[in-house]
């Protein structure tokens, strides 16, 4: 996992012990290049198909665009029915959990945990 070596770049970075858990989410960003907008969206794992995630609305400075980052990590179960666990996983996610109200365009970063060979729907 490269979390350690994230960590030990970000403390060095900002001169301060930064700790990072294992497993997780986070958007790392430049600071020079986006500014966050309103507040993140965290959403925790105490919901239905026990996905979490969080939202993030950031301007893009260098296209003076708003957008919202989506970070998640889906279940790694390698089978068809973790297959289907991951979409209903995305789509509770990014339909009910995460809010984006004014339609803005988004990026959305994960662990997809998905096998590397095509499934069912291609």
């Amino acid at each position: 996992s490269p979390i350690g070596k994230i960590a030990k770049s970000l403390s060095e970075e900002y001169e301060e012990d930064i700790k990072m858990n294992l497993d997780g989410v986070a958007i790392i960003y430049k600071k020079n290049k986006f500014k966050v907008i309103g507040d993140p969206q965290y959403i925790d794992s105490d919901n239905r198909e026990k996905v979490f995630g969080l939202g993030v609305t950031m301007n893009v400075k260098s296209l003076s665009q708003d957008v919202l980052f989506v970070v998640t990590h889906l279940k790694s179960t390698k089978s068809e029915q973790g297959e289907q666990l991951r979409e209903r996983q995305i789509n509770l996610l990014m339909k009910d959990l995460i809010k984006n109200p004014d339609d803005l365009p988004v990026i959305l970063c994960c662990d997809l945990n998905a096998n590397p060979v095509v499934n069912k729907k291609g």
